[in-house]
């Protein structure tokens, strides 16, 4: 879950960099290996990523993106 936005999608450009690192090579529908991780609120825990799905960076288009757009614009 991206902590950012609390959606399950992730920017790569704004994509932590350890998180980064673990997922930038993988395929659509792979896992990371298990990994441990502390969060920020000091809870420990382990984890594997899978990458469901890869979208390619894209313009935004009106039609297209319209409940995204409108979302962001209801946050502000």
């Amino acid at each position: 879950m991206n902590p950012y936005t609390n959606d399950s999608k992730f920017e790569l450009n704004k994509m932590d960099a350890k998180l980064f690192s673990r997922v930038d090579k993988l395929k659509q529908n792979e896992l990371t290996d298990v990994f441990y991780e502390e969060a920020n609120g000091g809870e420990k825990m382990y984890k594997i990523i899978k990458v469901s799905q890869r979208t390619d960076a894209h313009q935004a288009d009106l039609v297209k993106d319209y409940v995204k757009i409108q979302e962001l614009a209801m946050k502000k």
